[in-house]
């Protein structure tokens, strides 16, 4: 496979969240679902490439820090870091192949290549990054 810098990634499914929370985490007044969806990306994982968004929601107390910040999804943020395309799974196999089986970068990457669309230098970045 040769790699192309942009990535061509067609998402196998579509998924959106919502926060999961009921009560603010700061004042316990009920939380009201925004009006618009937030957090839009496509991530990559071993088994499948997904487009994720969510619903957020805001504390309905006028006096609460927590009623203008829209508090994101739990699930949303258990997907894959922030501004990454690469979940966690994906993270985690580079960690354990590096640390556990001692393998180089490049071998690493041409595991991941099959299932994965991505670079040598993604690899040792997200190993050394993240």
């Amino acid at each position: 496979m040769k790699y192309e810098n942009k990535k061509n990634l067609i998402p196998e499914k579509v998924e959106v969240f919502v926060c999961e929370l009921e009560q603010c985490p700061l004042c316990q007044s009920h939380l009201k679902l925004c009006n618009y969806k937030n957090g839009d990306k496509t991530i990559q994982s071993l088994s499948e490439v997904s487009r994720i968004s969510y619903w957020p929601k805001h504390c309905e107390n006028p006096k609460c820090p927590n009623h203008s910040v829209g508090l994101k999804s739990a699930e949303w943020l258990q997907a894959a870091p922030m501004h990454s395309t690469f979940g966690y799974d994906i993270i985690a196999t580079i960690g354990w192949k590096r640390q556990i089986g001692h393998q180089i970068y490049d071998d690493i990457h041409e595991n991941l290549l099959p299932k994965v669309q991505i670079s040598a230098s993604q690899v040792r970045h997200l190993y050394t990054e993240r």
